[in-house]
Order: structure tokens, then sequence, then C-alpha cells
């Protein structure tokens, strides 16, 4: 490496300037690229920051996209409020969280809220009791009593077309670790419909006459699948003799005991069926016992 003194530097530097190399090329810059031109345009004036010939410009993309509208946005805010309170509903709280609610619910989201409070009642039948209560403060807050049932008369027609007392078929196969959940789930869904249909029809929310078509189409289901109750058909039949055992009670008392004695004297069905069956029996034969003291008293 070559090494110079700190004089010899400057005096190179020096003549490299005074050659006017640098000059020219800073000219050849200047005329090539426009933003190094002088132009009284592009100076900032110093009161208010900006060029003399600004002109205001739209921060607003004309080509933006707008996802959803304002009434879908009150509609997801309307949703997130009232499933925040849902989630913080417990008995313990339940009389301060139900001032909250009235707090925050809007005429015009009455629908969302039935059906976010349907949805729950499946999820967590344990906190149904609840729930109910929190069906009962919609009632009587919503002016429209003919929209509040309505609405729950389409829940339960879209229950009754979907035959949602039967399992799809995507769900069947458990030998997926999904879908063996996914089954599970539905099992407890499909009895958690069932308990709260017929609180609603306790409160005259819902005619009787609904769960009486309901328990007569779930004791036909169970007698087709009585007839193959044989790999799938035993899970399909087990799971429709646990929601009997929720509507045993809703079916006149003949065909209900004909359908038990019938399965009984199957010998292929599995052990699991046939102890449902047996509790069934007893909860019928109590109710019938029950029933022929009152008549005789």
């Amino acid at each position: 490496m070559t090494s110079i003194s700190l004089d010899t530097f400057y005096s190179c530097q020096r003549n490299i300037s005074d050659s006017g190399v640098f000059k020219e090329k800073a000219l050849n810059l200047v005329n090539a690229y426009k933003c190094f031109t002088d132009n009284s345009n592009n100076f900032k004036d110093k009161h208010n920051g900006r060029g003399r010939n600004f002109v205001p410009v739209s921060t607003e993309r004309p080509d933006k996209i707008k996802i959803g509208t304002r009434e879908l946005s009150r509609e997801y805010l309307a949703k997130k409020e009232y499933m925040s309170l849902m989630n913080k509903l417990s008995e313990q709280n339940k009389k301060q969280v139900y001032n909250m609610f009235k707090a925050i619910i809007r005429e015009d989201c009455y629908k969302l809220y039935i059906e976010m409070t349907w949805d729950m009642m499946l999820r967590f039948p344990e906190f149904q009791n609840l729930y109910f209560d929190l069906i009962k403060m919609l009632y009587d807050y919503f002016e429209s009593k003919t929209l509040f049932i309505n609405t729950w008369l389409n829940i339960i027609s879209d229950y009754e077309v979907s035959k949602k007392w039967l399992p799809t078929e995507d769900i069947l196969d458990d030998k997926d670790y999904d879908e063996f959940c996914d089954f599970q789930k539905w099992k407890k869904r499909a009895v958690a419909s069932l308990t709260a249909i017929k609180l609603l029809i306790v409160k005259e929310w819902l005619p009787k006459n609904l769960i009486i078509n309901i328990a007569d189409n779930i004791i036909n289901s169970s007698k087709e699948y009585l007839k193959n109750s044989n790999g799938v058909g035993c899970k399909i039949l087990d799971s429709l003799l646990d929601q009997l055992m929720i509507v045993y009670d809703n079916i006149e008392d003949k065909i209900i005991v004909d359908f038990i004695n019938e399965a009984l004297l199957d010998t292929n069905i599995r052990s699991s069926s046939k102890f449902k069956l047996l509790d069934i029996k007893e909860k019928v034969e109590i109710k019938l016992s029950t029933t022929y003291k009152v008549k005789h008293k």
C-alpha cells in the first residue's frame, strides 16, 4: 500500500477541483434532471409549509374497494357486544350482566340476538336456564311480539326441514378423529335442541304440536335404524334413543310402548341400545303409573 502525506493529498485535491471536472459533472446532472432545476414553484412557503401552486389531493384512493356496508358494520359491532356479554354470563353475575344487555340491545338486531342465543343454548346446554332468562328479557324488550315468535318458528322450521335429529353423512365415519369429534358435537346439539324447544313451549312461545311432530319423526327414524342396527346404524340408533329420552312423554303411549317392546325382542340389537331402551321403558312405566293414579283418585 502506498502512503502519502496530508500536504500531498490537499495539493492533489486542488488540482482536480481547478480542472473543472466536478463542475462539468454537476452541470450535466442539473440539465438532465428537472429535480435539480431552480424553480420557485417548488420552494415551500415559509408560512404554510406548502408550495405556492399547491393543489390539495384527496387521501382516499379512488379505486379503493370498500368491504361491507355501514349496516353490516353495525351488525358486526352488535354481534361482538352481545357475544362478549354472553361469554361473561354466569349464575353469580346474571343480574348485573342482564342489566348490561339492556344497555346494548337494539330493536333492529332482534333476529341476530335470537339466533346467537339459540346457538349458545345448543353449544352449552348446561347454561340453558341462563339463556332462557335472556330470551325472556328480549321478549319483554321487543315491541313486535309477532316478529319475535316468527323468528323462533323459522329456526324450528329449519330444524325440521333439515332433519337435524339425524347426523349428516360427512360426520358418520369416526375413523378420522376430526369426524369423530364432529359426530360427538352433533349428538350434544341434537339433545340440546330438544330440551331448548321444550323450554320454549313451556313458556308458550312455541305451539305444543311442534314437539309432538318432532317426537313422531324421531321415533319413525328410530324404527328405520332398528332394522339396520349394525355398524353406522348402531351409532345413529343410539343417538336417536338419547333424543327419545327427552321427548318420550310427547309420543302416544301405545306407540312408544309398542316400539320399545318390539326393539327389545330384536336379538341383533347391541347392548348399548338395549340399555337405553330399558331406561326409556322405565320412564314410560312411571308416567303411565302416575297417570293411572291421577285418573282413579
